[in-house]
Order: structure tokens, then sequence, then C-alpha cells
């Protein structure tokens, strides 16, 4: 098994070749919050507790299907960096979802998709893996609703808009994108989500006012997270606030994600301890395409996920549905 550091340094060295590896942290103005965001995982720290180990379970439900781990793809779309390897070289393929997508499938994983076509939806359908859908805040009601119905009809295993969107992403001092967006309210939203009977995400929660608002909506998910960082800087990190919103949605059905800036199983970990029932990671899955395609986003996965159920087993958990959030200090 090829470890999880050789994959990252192949990646790296792949997109650094093709001269693009400033575009993998892509946060807004001083990119504050993506720094902010790997102190605080940098500051949370694990007690062992070894003895009376056992090798832990990390399966998981989520959407209804049962995943060897709670460790899933995140919301990809074009990208810059995607974008870039798609046009440099076959393993990449010159559909450069694919590619990702067989490798999570592999994985026994979940594909999430962005801004993409209905046949690159269909694409990555094709390829079996299941596969959720983020939409983003159109102006056009229309636009939003035809895209949703898409996804239901060709499959996907959930539906869902990118709320933290509504004014636009920012990388760097760069313009604001994404003119095409624009805020919907609460109301709007449930209205939304009764046009489908799939599971239904909000993405981009980063307060507890938020989530208390999403079962409003009545969402059957949210995505703690800021976009890795393009929304606002000096965004808080995400898994900081985590606990906060884990209690107000405690005793409800609402499954908690999180995003931004988890690289590795001890940061999949901390996230779970926090409070999260699943883990997104985007920028990994460029780096494991970038090394190797297809078996490098395999390789990715599969190296996570025994790094993640190792350190379950240190810190003595039985399983992703048994972790004892006092394993975590802050230092």
């Amino acid at each position: 098994m090829r470890s999880l550091g050789d994959i990252y340094a192949a990646g790296r060295a792949r997109i650094s070749e093709l001269g693009r590896e400033h575009d993998l942290v892509l946060a807004a103005e001083t990119q504050a919050s993506a720094r902010l965001n790997r102190t605080y995982l940098d500051r949370l720290a694990f007690e062992m507790r070894v003895l009376d180990g056992v090798h832990a379970d990390t399966a998981t439900m989520l959407f209804g299907r049962s995943l060897p781990s709670p460790i899933i793809g995140a919301p990809l779309g074009f990208g810059r960096v995607l974008g870039l390897l798609a046009s440099h070289g076959p393993q990449y393929g010159s559909g450069y979802l694919e590619p990702i997508a067989e490798g999570l499938q592999r994985a026994g994983s979940m594909m999430g998709l962005g801004v993409c076509t209905s046949e690159q939806l269909q694409s990555v359908l094709d390829v079996g893996v299941p596969t959720y859908v983020i939409l983003k805040p159109y102006r056009e009601r229309d636009r939003l609703l035809h895209k949703l119905k898409d996804a239901e009809r060709r499959g996907a295993v959930a539906v869902g808009i990118d709320v933290d969107v509504f004014f636009g992403v920012r990388t760097r001092y760069e313009p604001v994108g994404e003119s095409y967006v624009a805020p919907i309210s609460v109301r709007d939203l449930a209205s939304i989500r009764r046009e489908t009977t799939l599971p239904f995400i909000l993405k981009g929660i980063l307060s507890t006012r938020d989530a208390e608002r999403a079962l409003e909506v009545g969402a059957s998910a949210i995505v703690v997270c800021h976009h890795g960082g393009e929304i606002i800087d000096y965004a808080v990190p995400p898994v900081k606030v985590l606990p906060e919103i884990a209690r107000v949605l405690a005793g409800t059905d609402v499954r908690i994600l999180v995003g931004s800036g988890l690289e590795t199983g001890t940061d999949v970990l901390k996230a779970l301890a926090r409070g999260a029932h699943a883990v997104m990671l985007g920028t990994p899955l460029m780096l494991g395409l970038a090394a190797a395609g297809a078996d490098g986003v395999h390789a990715l996965l599969v190296a996570l996920n025994a790094e993640l159920a190792r350190d379950l087993s240190i810190t003595g958990c039985r399983s992703t549905r048994e972790i004892d959030p006092r394993i975590l200090h802050e230092v």
C-alpha cells in the first residue's frame, strides 16, 4: 500500500511541475481562513487508551448507503487544478471527474459533484459510485429546480445547496466570482426542499444560528465548512464550532458533515470526535488524481481509512459510532 505521505508528495510534485501548486489553496484575501484552520487542527491532541484495545470498525451509514468509512469525496466541479490535470496526460482522462469517481468507487466511498453538466453527472453515475449533487443558489429558481430534478431523475443519492456562496467566492485578492448566485431565504429553501424526496443537504453552515435555521428548512444533513476559506477572510475553523452545532442538532435526524482543510486520518478522527458523522475531502482527491489517476485516488482512500482505523483503536474507540469526545485535548 502506498503511504499517504507518498501520495501527497507525488501529487504536489506533479501539480508543481505544471506551475499551479499555489492553486491548491484558494482562500480569500490573506488566506487566513486556511491558516487558522490548520493551526486549530494542530492544537487538538489525542490521549491514548490502549489497554483492552480492539481493532476498530470504521463502517458508517450515510444517505441510506452503507460505507466502509465516514470519509467521502467533497463536491467537485470544474476548477483550476482539475481542469489543468485533465489537459495533461491520458492517465487523468479527458473527463477529469471520472478517474476520481472510479477511485472512490473502488474504495467503496461516495462522490460529490458541484457545478457540472447533466452529461458529466451521468458519466460519473455510470461509473457506479454513489453520488450526491450540491447546487449553487442560482438567481433563476427554475434553473435550480431543473438541476435538482435532473439529479434526482438520474439517480443521485442526495441533493443540496451551497448556501455559503450566496455572494460568490473569492480567491486571494481576485475579484469575487459567481455573479449568477443570490441569497435565498429560509422560506424559499424550505420550499425548494419540498420539491425532492431525496435527502437534502445545506452546505456551508458555520454557526449555531444557521444550524437552527437548517432545521426550519427541513435539511437532512448539513456540511460545516467555509468553502476552503473562499467565502470570507478569517472564517472560524469548522472543527472549532462543531461541538456547538452538534449540541443544537442533538436528538434530531440531521447528519453533520464537515469539510475544509482536512487532510489525514487524524484530522478525520478529530472532526468525528467533535461531533461530525462524516467528513468530506476535496483537495486530497486532486492530489491523489495528480499522483496516479484513479489508482492514486483509490490508494489515498485506502491509506486514509487505514490511518483512521489505527487512530480509533489507539484512542480506545471501538467504532466511528462509539467515540468519546474526551479523547481530544486542546494544547
